[in-house]
């Protein structure tokens, strides 16, 4: 009641167009009186009060769409209507407290009262008494008897006032106790954070000036530990963050002030604002609707109701009145009881997409199903969960989801979440085959819930407390606003122009101000956004900590005549030239700007981005089992690897004929050679000359290998196995693009025929039996196909030590530079399975020097396999490379030793680079202000402007004089070579 704003239009003889209206006591105890007995108070009904008229008076958005008013009150009066049981007078007395209005920024007291509360005796008034029954009894037919006996109401009313619930949302949280020291200062016209203060409590939990004096703050601040908080990517976030203020206090000391920016802002439009209070205000109908139908089936409308019945109440695209029940599980097809559902413990409400997978608890997400159907799905997606069931199961759901879809049952968004696949799209990811929707949704979600949430910024703020006293927030459209009128936002683009006007890829952009009366031009990077550097989180940063408390206070009060007043004095005094017209407001910031362009460009031209470098390749854990309902310690030290090992799929191998092999590869692989006779031949030969398969192909000029005793076949070609990978698919799991590559070619063209009496339809095509033989009823259940492989490793061995399963191992964990005795480069690539084996085997993960650890290596038994991936003797280590390692590439010894002697940031700038992807002989590395990632190498130019390079050979790579640097989280070279 006390916030409420109003503005009323001054007659036209007036200097200003507008006057604050404020409401008097008796205004007030009108508005109480209505909102009382009513939910709800509409504009309209609020200007009949005041007996205004629509057009003399401006208010705020929400006021125009109503105040809400004593919710608890007019749920009871609704049912009971006027009522002796009603009554409910608050009587104010003393209390043995002096009452303080504090200014809560400087600690100032402001006025000195006495206290006051409200008599405890309200307590024995009969609403008082009506309201503590139906709140504090929950069994809904106790609650009933209980208003029967104590007020002498109808079973009817009784049972209506019994299925009230006090605790959905919207309903007050203060305590008794607290209410009644709070309301005598609210009744006397202070607004809710001053009657807090009043009443002794401290609103919004902030602290007077002398309480943020007396705060003890730690020295430093502690990492958080490993699942403290629900979300893994926020938990390492904020972990990134720890480690930044903390080598700010190391190297400047502890912060006097921080200032922290809300992302949520940052990221939501007027429109977005706009669309969300439409929804809500769609949300508020709908509630109420679903709370009438509660009521009919005898439930009462609590939240857990609410959200339940919503599911099985579609009104997407739809007005409430016509939307229909559908009691219906998506999963199965069956219908179900509704009550039963909504009460029952038989149903739950599933994500579609386990949050395992993605992180999404909207109701985009999840639907009310069976619980048999959700104990059984597990963490699969819907789609995978149901297609396990086989392809007449798969296509019954399909057809399912496709026509609630067309009906409106489900939204476009809910039907594809309950068609995707994550087995598909792992599948997809695989071949590097991604599609935009699988980016937008797997791999883009998380930063979306990321940026629309202020839970970052709330964490940060209570941790960043434990260092520092005073530590505020700002919103990031404040932020946006302070870098265009300062004219930041152009500073990056400009310290890049020279490079991209060497390549053509500037442009001049010219625009009108003023209607067309002022003309303005200036040269800009085509295609440029600040977010492609960056540095752009720094100006960022700059903005938020040159934000004053003042700046935000001027643009809520801007309608204020003495705020005028004082920034028209600050904006004369100025006396700036402005370029284009701005308002009162802008050319009061604009005389605020606090360094000019040419400083921000300075500073920020000497900033080096650091990265966190690699990763763990494995942690040592323990394995635990449980004894007597106690978990015990029953091995340690088991090595846990900090990523996959391989890729998804385990292949088998098979040996095959491969016909045709010339001379050189028969002498080559002599022991793959399939004919007997022939190997024995070949064999010999290479006896003969000591194994020199050069020597021994030299002498078939004057001496070849005949087949026969009359010396009449010349041995030219010959049959050799050939090991192939093969994979094994369900046939239902088949596509056609398989079928070129089916082993069994009685198989293939049983499959190819199948497929081309259902027009290439593959689940139509497999949904009945494909027989082998029929007669002797042999099915084909799996098939086995050719996969092309080569670059696989030995995961799984038979009781005998035979290699049988094979798996294409996971990225390369590193690669390794060597110069041999020879001075010659020698690339060594380690995977990460590799170097997990390594550390397994207590051998360092990137071996410095060879000859000490094949030195260690005697005595031990390890793997022929393990021993054939490590480094030869006699290498000495010029460098390795892991993802997201610096290095200066360009730069001679000398001028990069110089640069770093005298902390040149700005030329180490234009030379820094990090290890973007290593692979054999195949090295990407990405400029340190890049932020894009993949599609950075398809930009025309990018390449030529050098904001990446790819080496193909050692060669190429040394020619560039890399030299490896680490940075640490203030961007400072701390550590040269490796």
């Amino acid at each position: 009641m006390n916030n409420i704003s109003l503005k009323v239009k001054n007659p036209e003889s007036s200097k200003y167009k507008w006057s604050d209206r404020i409401l008097n006591l008796e205004e007030k105890t009108l508005i109480v009186k209505h909102l009382s007995k009513n939910s709800n108070l509409s504009f309209t009904d609020l200007l009949k009060i005041l007996e205004l008229k629509k057009e003399d008076v401006y208010v705020n958005k929400q006021i125009t769409k109503g105040i809400q008013g004593n919710i608890t009150y007019a749920e009871i009066y609704n049912i009971l209507g006027e009522s002796r049981w009603l009554k409910f007078n608050l009587q104010t007395i003393p209390s043995n407290h002096k009452a303080y209005l504090v200014d809560k920024k400087t600690g100032e007291i402001l006025a000195e009262k006495e206290g006051l509360q409200v008599d405890a005796k309200l307590e024995q008034e009969p609403f008082y008494q009506i309201w503590h029954t139906i709140y504090s009894i929950k069994d809904l037919e106790e609650c009933k008897n209980a208003l029967i006996k104590r007020f002498q109401i109808s079973e009817d009313t009784a049972e209506k006032l019994s299925k009230i619930d006090f605790n959905k949302q919207a309903f007050g949280n203060k305590s008794n106790k607290a209410m009644r020291k709070i309301l005598p200062y609210l009744m006397q016209g202070y607004d809710y954070s001053q009657a807090c203060s009043l009443a002794g409590y401290n609103h919004s939990n902030s602290l007077t000036k002398d309480e943020q004096a007396s705060r003890e703050t730690l020295e430093k601040l502690e990492l958080l530990p490993k699942n403290s908080l629900r979300q893994p990517v926020v938990e390492k976030i904020i972990n990134q963050m720890i480690n930044v203020v903390n080598a700010i206090i190391e190297k400047y000391g502890k912060p006097d002030t921080i200032r922290i920016e809300l992302a949520r802002e940052l990221k939501q439009s007027k429109d977005e604002r706009n669309d969300a209070d439409i929804q809500n205000s769609g949300n508020k109908k709908l509630n109420e609707e679903v709370s009438k139908r509660l009521q009919e089936l005898g439930l009462p409308a609590t939240k857990r109701y609410i959200q339940k019945y919503k599911f099985v109440f579609p009104t997407k695209e739809k007005k409430i009145k016509d939307a229909q029940v559908v009691n219906q599980c998506i999963y199965c097809g069956q219908v179900f009881n509704l009550s039963e559902a909504l009460s029952g413990d038989n149903f739950d409400v599933d994500h579609i997409v386990p949050k395992a997978l993605l992180f999404d608890d909207s109701q985009t997400n999840k639907v009310l199903v069976h619980r048999h159907c959700n104990s059984t799905k597990t963490n699969q997606t819907a789609y995978d969960f149901i297609s396990k069931k086989g392809n007449e199961e798969l296509n019954k759901y399909i057809e399912r989801v496709d026509d609630w879809f067309k009906r409106g049952i489900i939204s476009y968004s809910k039907m594809q979440r309950l068609k995707v696949s994550f087995e598909e799209y792992t599948e997809r990811k695989k071949l590097k085959k991604e599609t935009e929707a699988d980016k937008r949704l797997w791999e883009g979600f998380i930063d979306r819930q990321l940026r629309e949430t202020q839970y970052i910024a709330r964490k940060s703020k209570e941790i960043l407390q434990q260092i520092c006293k005073n530590v505020t927030t700002t919103e990031g459209t404040v932020t946006a606003k302070l870098r265009k009128l300062w004219g930041w936002d152009d500073a990056l683009m400009n310290l890049q122009m020279s490079k991209y006007k060497e390549l053509g890829q500037t442009v001049i952009k010219e625009w009108t101000s003023e209607h067309g009366k002022r003309k303005h031009q200036k040269e800009e990077i085509e295609n440029w956004s600040k977010r492609d550097d960056h540095r752009h989180h720094a100006i960022d940063a700059l903005v938020i900590a040159c934000t004053q408390q003042g700046f935000i206070q001027r643009i809520n009060t801007l309608n204020a005549s003495e705020v005028k007043d004082e920034m028209n004095k600050e904006v004369e005094a100025a006396a700036i030239v402005y370029k284009e017209k701005l308002t009162l407001l802008e050319k009061y910031l604009v005389t605020q700007k606090p360094f000019s362009i040419v400083d921000v460009e300075k500073e920020a031209e000497k900033i080096l981005i650091s990265f966190k470098a690699g990763k763990k390749v494995a942690t040592k854990g323990v394995r635990k089992i449980k004894v007597n309902g106690k978990k015990r310690v029953v091995q340690t030290d088991i090595i846990v690897p900090r990523g996959a090992l391989h890729e998804q799929f385990v292949y088998g191998k098979i040996k095959i004929e491969d016909k045709d092999k010339p001379l050189k590869y028969l002498f080559e692989y002599s022991d793959s050679i399939i004919n007997a006779h022939t190997k024995t031949l070949i064999k010999n030969r290479l006896t003969e000359n000591e194994n020199n398969i050069k020597n021994s192909l030299a002498t078939l000029k004057k001496n070849p290998i005949y087949l026969d005793t009359n010396k009449e076949i010349v041995l030219e070609k010959a049959s050799c196995y050939k090991e192939e990978y093969v994979i094994k698919y369900k046939l239902q799991d088949l596509k056609t693009k398989d079928i070129p590559f089916i082993i069994d070619p009685k198989v293939k063209q049983l499959v190819k025929n199948r497929l081309e009496h259902h027009n290439g339809k593959e689940k139509e095509a497999f949904k009945d039996v494909l027989w082998f033989n029929e007669e002797k009823q042999i099915p084909i259940h799996t098939v086995r196909c050719f996969t092309g492989l080569s670059a696989v490793e030995a995961i799984k061995m038979d009781e005998n030590g035979k290699d049988i399963g094979f798996a294409v191992l996971g990225n390369n964990h590193h690669i390794a530079i060597y110069k041999d005795r020879e001075e010659k480069q020698i690339q060594h690539v380690c995977t990460f399975w590799h170097a997990v084996e390594r550390k397994k085997y207590g051998i360092p993960y990137i071996i410095k020097n060879t000859n000490a650890i094949w030195d260690t290596l005697f005595d031990k038994e390890l793997p022929e396999s393990f021993l054939q991936k490590l480094p030869a003797a006699n290498l000495e280590l010029q460098f390795s490379m892991q993802q997201n390692e610096m290095f200066i590439l360009g730069l001679s010894k000398e001028e990069a030793d110089e640069a770093i002697q005298n902390n040149n940031k700005p030329l180490l700038s234009k030379y820094l680079y990090l290890v973007w992807s290593v692979s054999n002989s195949d090295y990407w590395f990405r400029h340190h202000l890049e932020t894009k990632n993949s599609e950075l190498k398809n930009i025309v130019g990018a390449k030529e402007s050098k904001r990446f390079y790819r080496f193909k050979s050692v060669g190429s790579l040394i020619n560039m004089n890399p030299i490896k640097v680490r940075l640490n989280h203030l961007g400072e070279i701390t550590k040269i070579g490796e």
